[in-house]
């Protein structure tokens, strides 16, 4: 090969680099919201399991000002095995929750019944938002016990 060869290929790996590049970071983006999404319904499945085990309220709350959500057990039913979780989201998603669910510092709850039955006034959806371009709507299903993606 001559040098001229050389920097020729180069140059088109160069160009084909810098043209598949940024399709890369949305694939690798929405992977991300996705990822987020299967979470936040992991622990949802898990706070209803773990009621009904504890035979104990559990709270699944959520922070749409601070991206952070957790599952603890209701107030009054302590136990000694049991640690709060908490998670928060990655880098450029956020929450979007019905304003008037949220308290004054962006704070909605989901209490899970002792039975595994979502209380009826808790909240029924959530929306995770990636970079304010595109979100998951993850929403209560009919029979009300389980959040699914929509």
């Amino acid at each position: 090969m001559t040098l001229v060869e050389l920097i020729i290929v180069m140059g088109l790996l160069a160009l084909l680099m810098g043209i598949a590049a940024p399709r890369l970071s949305g694939f690798i983006g929405g992977r991300g919201l996705r990822d987020e999404a299967r979470r936040f319904q992991g622990l949802t499945r898990y706070a209803a399991n773990s009621a009904v085990s504890r035979s104990a309220p559990m709270i699944l709350w959520l922070n749409s000002e601070s991206g952070a959500y957790g599952l603890d057990i209701a107030t009054g039913f302590e136990q000694d095995d049991w640690g709060p979780l908490q998670f928060q989201l990655s880098d450029g998603c956020r929450f979007e929750v019905d304003p008037s669910a949220a308290d004054d510092k962006g704070q909605v709850e989901i209490r899970y019944e002792p039975d595994g039955n979502v209380d009826a006034d808790s909240l029924t959806e959530v929306r995770i938002w990636r970079l304010d371009k595109e979100f998951i709507t993850i929403r209560r299903e009919t029979n009300g016990n389980e959040f699914e993606n929509q």
